[in-house]
């Protein structure tokens, strides 16, 4: 027992020096040396649990970040290259094309996101995602008021702590009580940023769907309307910090299980409940239902995924 207990805490110690180390193309014989062990060893215990020899998970989490680079920033593709320790951009782009059958620019400049090839940061913990379906959603329009923030890049492909903002207002939703209402919806779309060419921008908009009901401190008195069409959701039960990682999940590993591409539209993400098991903020767990809008890919359904018109965001 106390072998294995071993080899997992020293798997989870490869995982966060890898993740600090992506961008420099980390060799195995530098892992070995900063954890102690043996080439081999090393190799073993990585294998063991991660399911991928190591150096197959650091060419795909460096093709990872290169490709959500390529679609939410305006990085120009010989500085993605450089920033992640290609040789040369010639390099890079045999590479990236090896893997997603496009070429960098193609990649970026595609209709729809195909997330199939992308491969998230292995998380510890081994959490399994949210049973998801499909729906069809009619055109709805929402009553609030609209917000734009940046993040970087890493709080994304790293799955970093972020929606800071996003859960400030959520909170202070639920602690005025939430008004006459009983969900907050958020819809997010993300886009390069205009002035960086590092970061992602976040162009959010938080409402519901009755004009005049939000709390005095959230209200504000514009409209956004989405797009009718298929939608993947799910729904979720769980720490903010759970959360935080949920949308990066559910990008690289839940769509692509699905057979489906992210197309134009928002997010909608609508806040049910909070309740509080503790004190402190980190003891509140959070009820939401999560729609991605998505068109079909040639990998076609999962026979296992429900779907149906379903509920209306945003309403209970």
């Amino acid at each position: 027992m106390y072998a294995v207990l071993m080899k997992q805490m020293l798997y989870l110690k490869m995982l966060a020096w890898l993740e600090d180390n992506i961008y420099c193309n980390p060799a195995i014989d530098d892992l070995a040396q900063y954890m102690g062990y043996s080439r081999r060893f090393v190799y073993d215990v990585f294998y063991q649990y991660g399911q991928l020899p190591i150096g197959q998970y650091i060419r795909l989490r460096r093709l990872t970040i290169a490709a959500v680079s390529l679609r939410l920033t305006r990085q120009p593709i010989a500085a993605i290259a450089w920033q992640l320790s290609y040789d040369s951009p010639q390099t890079f782009s045999r590479e990236f094309k090896k893997r997603f059958s496009l070429s960098p620019r193609e990649y970026r400049c595609a209709a729809h996101w195909d997330t199939a090839k992308l491969l998230k940061k292995f998380h510890p913990d081994g959490e399994s995602l949210p049973l998801a379906r499909f729906f069809s959603l009619p055109e709805q329009v929402y009553y609030g008021y609209p917000m734009k923030y940046e993040l970087r890049l890493s709080d994304l492909v790293l799955q970093s702590t972020a929606k800071t903002s996003i859960r400030q207002k959520v909170d202070r939703f639920f602690t005025a009580g939430g008004g006459s209402l009983s969900v907050l919806s958020v819809l997010s779309d993300y886009a390069a940023a205009s002035k960086n060419e590092l970061n992602v921008e976040v162009n959010a908009f938080v409402g519901c769907h009755e004009a005049g009901k939000l709390p005095p401190a959230l209200a504000m008195n514009s409209s956004l309307t989405t797009r009718s069409g298929l939608y993947v959701g799910v729904e979720f039960y769980g720490s903010w910090s759970r959360y935080a990682r949920l949308s990066s999940d559910l990008y690289m590993e839940l769509l692509p299980s699905l057979g489906v591409s992210r197309r134009d539209g928002y997010d909608i993400e609508c806040f049910i409940t909070r309740h509080a098991e503790g004190e402190e903020a980190g003891d509140r767990r959070y009820r939401v239902r999560y729609f991605i809008p998505v068109t079909l890919s040639a990998a076609g359904l999962r026979s296992d995924s429900g779907s149906g018109s379903g509920p209306v965001p945003g309403r209970s």
